[in-house]
């Protein structure tokens, strides 16, 4: 856990780096916060990272958490569990305790949880994407609480937003899902935000 701060055009900015925000057996997920100097609460933003659901890491999103932050934004940058080791849905998990641990420590952090927004580019945008569309229902069937923490805007960017098309990044996404289109049909159709 490392908190520094730095001039932004805007303004100053603090940034708390390696926060887990879940643990899974001895796999714990962090997330690097920055946040506009000042009393808030400020708006937050949910930063998730691309990679073909196989890479990437949650500092590549730096660049866009920093801006965000100088311009009066809370941005909260994750990792996540990646395939082939990992499978859908378990990614997406990792997006949806990520937001509740916003909700949790909306305050602390000086984040309004009623304005939150999700960014997120490639397989991180699919994500986000999945996450904004869900209501309770799905958590409730995993025999989970709804937190009643929404995305209220999302933002995505080179999002594959149907998987079942088969035309691009067919092993990656098989890495993804565990399996074939054939094989997998119900988990397509599930992990693809159209």
């Amino acid at each position: 856990l490392t908190r520094a701060e730095a001039d932004g055009t805007a303004g100053r900015i603090e940034v708390v780096r390696g926060i887990p925000y879940v643990a899974r057996g001895r796999t714990h997920l962090h997330a690097d916060i920055y946040m506009p100097t000042g009393r808030g609460p400020f708006p937050g933003v949910l930063l998730v990272h691309g990679g073909g659901w196989v890479s990437g890491y949650r500092e590549q999103m730096n660049h866009h958490a920093g801006i965000l932050a100088k311009h009066g934004f809370v941005a909260v940058s994750i990792s996540y569990r990646l395939a082939p080791r990992f499978r859908f849905p378990d990614p997406l998990d990792d997006c949806r305790d990520a937001l509740q641990w916003i909700g949790q420590h909306a305050d602390e952090y000086r984040i309004d949880p009623e304005r939150l927004a999700g960014f997120g580019y490639s397989a991180g945008a699919q994500l986000i994407c999945l996450l904004g569309f869900e209501n309770a229902e799905p958590q409730q069937e995993r025999g989970q609480k709804a937190s009643g923490v929404q995305l209220r805007a999302l933002v995505a960017g080179g999002t594959p937003c149907d998987l079942t098309n088969g035309t691009r990044g067919a092993l990656l996404v098989s890495m993804y899902i565990g399996g074939s289109q054939e094989q997998q049909p119900d988990r397509y159709r599930r992990a693809s935000p159209v």
